[in-house]
């Protein structure tokens, strides 16, 4: 603003170590049965700031139980020794966090022992229970420093078990980016992290060694935690200006806040930010976390491109079996193709037991059509055949064109005999209509044999060729023998 204050701010003296009071200073002390003053001076002698130290209940309660015994010893008054210990075992029970360290209370409260054998020399019974009360206060302050030792390692290896759950949790989500990366802020807000926010570009950014780093002009925030409030941003809210990524409307409202900013990166790949809030005893833990993030990132799109080229690589298989099943010309199944499928049906544990129709069908006269109206009507004739079959597709499950001017048809059936006259019926109705309506100036017809059986494991469907064949070769008999429509009289028949 350009302008300059001034400021005065009030000083006192905090009496430590070097400032002990003498035997006579402190019979003064007792003589005026000052016990609060006594009191002060002790925390004063270690702690310093009173105001803050008395702002929680268990100092609060040290500071009583202090105050009471210097009341008694300086009052000559007999301490009430079983009531002082079952108010320390109380105090120490109903804490989790001492809000001092703890070797820092054991000197406030030696030093005040200290001080209370002075004053009750001359008063042997309050000596012996002035030594036992400190005696079973330091006990207890041993015990609890323990367990929460003991609660500490146990926090410590919970807290490494949870942050190695980072990478395997987001590789198991992998399939679902928002969820995978909502995984990682549900391991850090049972560890030791108030709040974490986890940032990414767009895609990766590549920045070489030497080169300028070009910085992406937005983030997308996947999830975050404040507290035990966890949250998984959606798509279209995601996207945060790289300058307001620590301020902005996801951050905590009520309260100040202290951030530390971790890069997210891999050699050169650079992924977005890691976001966090922490108290500095646990700081120790980012080294551990943004590596784990870092490598789930990597690891989850290195997955998604493996998925990425197997899918790419199962739809060209797809499309090369298509290729190679199919016929070029008339777009059913070639030889092969056919067969393949016309068994597997056969094959299969449901078709056990059940009928089916094998049907076998010969374009007739394809040699003269072929020599009359050349290959391309030839090709359109055998296109043909396969609309005729095709007329019988609600029945049929498989047609295909197993030589060159051979069909043949395969349907799994309730009732075989039904059912093979109904196909039989279907292409020859399919023909007729056809050269009834057609402008093509010659009569496009099939010959059709069908043979129906009863599905049986282990067989074949080229088992069964030769009885459809010889219904087949029946048919021929009375096979179409007028190439040439009537109206077209002037073309060689």
């Amino acid at each position: 603003t350009g302008e300059t204050r001034s400021r005065t701010l009030d000083a006192r003296l905090i009496v430590r170590e070097s400032c002990d009071l003498t035997e006579e200073q402190i019979q003064k002390l007792a003589d005026h049965c000052a016990a609060e003053e006594i009191v002060g001076m002790i925390f004063n002698k270690y702690i310093g700031d009173l105001e803050s130290t008395t702002k929680t209940r268990f100092i609060q309660r040290v500071w009583e139980l202090l105050t009471k015994e210097f009341q008694a010893v300086c009052s000559h008054e007999p301490l009430p020794l079983a009531e002082y210990q079952k108010e320390i075992s109380e105090m120490f029970d109903q804490t989790d966090v001492i809000p001092i360290q703890v070797p820092l209370l054991k000197k406030v409260v030696t030093y005040a022992k200290e001080f209370a054998v002075q004053i009750c020399r001359e008063q042997p019974e309050n000596l012996l229970a002035v030594e036992r009360l400190h005696a079973f206060f330091l006990d207890n302050l041993l015990d609890y420093s323990m367990q929460q030792q003991y609660l500490l390692r146990t926090n410590l290896v919970y807290s490494n078990f949870l942050i190695s759950n980072i990478n395997k949790d987001m590789m198991i989500n992998s399939n679902d980016e928002e969820k995978s990366f909502f995984s990682i802020v549900k391991n850090l807000y049972r560890v030791n992290f108030k709040s974490s926010y986890i940032y990414v570009f767009h895609s990766p950014v590549v920045h070489y060694q030497y080169e300028q780093w070009i910085m992406p002009d937005n983030l997308y925030l996947k999830s975050y935690h404040i507290g035990q409030m966890l949250q998984r941003v959606e798509p279209p809210e995601q996207q945060v200006s790289v300058y307001t990524c620590i301020a902005n409307r996801y951050m905590p409202q009520d309260r100040r806040y202290t951030f530390v900013m971790v890069p997210l990166f891999s050699n050169e790949e650079q992924y977005g930010l890691f976001i966090c809030e922490l108290d500095y005893n646990h700081f120790s833990q980012i080294y551990s976390v943004a590596p784990q993030i870092c490598s789930a990132i990597k690891m989850t799109r290195l997955v998604k491109e493996l998925e990425g080229n197997l899918e790419e690589a199962r739809f060209a298989n797809s499309r090369l079996k298509l290729i190679s099943d199919s016929d070029e010309l008339t777009g059913v199944y070639n030889r092969r193709g056919f067969y393949r499928a016309a068994n597997a049906m056969l094959s299969s544990q449901e078709s056990a037991g059940k009928g089916c129709v094998l049907i076998l069908a010969d374009l007739d006269n394809l040699k003269i059509i072929n020599d009359t109206f050349g290959h391309d009507g030839g090709d359109h004739a055998l296109k043909t055949c396969v609309q005729y079959l095709s007329s019988a597709t609600p029945l049929l499950d498989a047609i295909g064109r197993v030589g060159g001017d051979e069909f043949a048809g395969f349907a799994m059936v309730d009732d075989p005999e039904t059912a093979g006259k109904q196909i039989y019926d279907s292409i020859k109705k399919a023909a007729q209509q056809y050269n009834a309506t057609s402008a093509i100036p010659y009569n496009i017809t099939l010959s059709v044999g069908v043979y129906t059986m009863t599905c049986q494991g282990g067989e074949q469907v080229q088992n069964y060729v030769k009885y459809a064949d010889q219904k087949l070769y029946q048919d021929k008999k009375n096979k179409n023998r007028i190439v040439i429509k009537p109206q077209n009289n002037s073309m060689p028949v």
